[in-house]
């Protein structure tokens, strides 16, 4: 197998020479051209910003804010990220290019590719990764063919953490040339997209977890609170969820569990899950329930006894719940 990974720094670029020395900056040229496109395209949905418009609103806004030194005119939490990325990468345009190039070059050791391929089936293909540097939201975004980085964010991570979010996100680029059971579902769509969030990204986050907790205390997750202190609440999580889940597939209902979303309590969720496994059963065990959402969690489920007055029918009507979701499966 031989991996290539090719960097793109062109966006960065063309916001470099958007805002550089200009007044009257042209934000609808800098979205239009071929990068922002690409990417709004492609990745504008993971934010809800699906069309050019959206970011142009948004651009327009940071600009103004910062020029102006005025308060992030939004509450949201993730609005807010794209605002402080923008904010960020104007604060010093030519600090942000020696950024680009200082990530540029520790990704070239390609060690966040072996540490993503720990928890992965042997893959025999040629593979090329893209890797694409913008100024979006303080984030990575892994869509398609293309693993885009936010040069502001990740300039303040050191080689560590910056190889270990890379990993987390080159393992779900590599996942596409495995064997997955990601199947859609005619009845419960919504839950059966979460049940695949705790495959998914649990295994994933074996590759950056804990070393990333200043990242989380950066962006604001966990309200202050290290990944440590929230594996010790894990137990509570899962409960919440699996007990949530046995209610609405008794009562024939679809959930998209937000709650478990918006408070990033599936972070730790998954992780703990994930990590389980791999501790009680193996790493190779873990290996061939990637890509297999509900084979990881009934694997979990048979290995973990949860902190509740009757665990073994707490975890057959769990059993149950996941049998209900596998009837509506449908192969993509």
């Amino acid at each position: 197998m031989n991996i290539i990974v090719k960097q793109n720094r062109d966006g960065i670029d063309k916001f470099i020479k958007t805002f550089k020395g200009l007044e009257t900056p042209d934000i609808y040229e800098l979205l239009r051209s071929e990068q922002y496109d690409f990417f709004i395209k492609n990745a504008g949905e993971n934010f809800l910003k699906p069309e050019t418009r959206d970011w142009y609103d948004i651009f327009s806004s940071a600009y103004k804010t910062f020029m102006y030194k005025k308060k992030i005119p939004t509450e949201d939490f993730f609005e807010g990220l794209i605002y402080k990325s923008i904010q960020n990468g104007l604060y010093d345009l030519d600090e942000l290019s020696k950024a680009t190039n200082n990530i540029i070059n520790i990704l070239k050791d390609k060690k966040f590719i072996h540490k993503s391929l720990k928890f992965l089936p042997k893959i025999d293909e040629e593979i090329v990764i893209d890797v694409r540097y913008l100024v979006f939201a303080q984030n990575a975004v892994q869509e398609g063919d293309v693993i885009f980085i936010d040069v502001p964010f990740f300039s303040q991570l050191n080689e560590e953490e910056l190889n270990d979010i890379m990993a987390h996100e080159a393992h779900h680029f590599l996942k596409k040339y495995i064997k997955t059971y990601y199947y859609g579902n005619s009845r419960y769509p919504r839950t059966n997209h979460f049940i695949k969030t705790l495959e998914n990204e649990g295994v994933a986050n074996l590759c950056n977890y804990t070393s990333l907790d200043r990242m989380y205390h950066m962006l604001g997750i966990f309200e202050g609170r290290s990944v440590i202190e929230e594996l010790q609440k894990v137990d509570e999580y899962l409960i919440k969820f699996f007990s949530s889940l046995i209610n609405n597939i008794g009562e024939k209902k679809d959930s998209n569990y937000q709650e478990f979303l918006y408070d990033f309590s599936y972070i730790p969720m998954s992780y703990f899950m994930a990590d389980k496994i791999q501790k009680i059963l193996g790493v190779n065990v873990l290996i061939n329930k990637v890509g297999n959402p509900y084979l990881f969690i009934e694997t979990f489920l048979k290995i973990y006894d949860f902190n509740i007055e009757d665990n073994n029918k707490f975890k057959d009507n769990i059993f149950k719940s996941l049998k209900e979701l596998q009837h509506y499966q449908q192969e993509k």
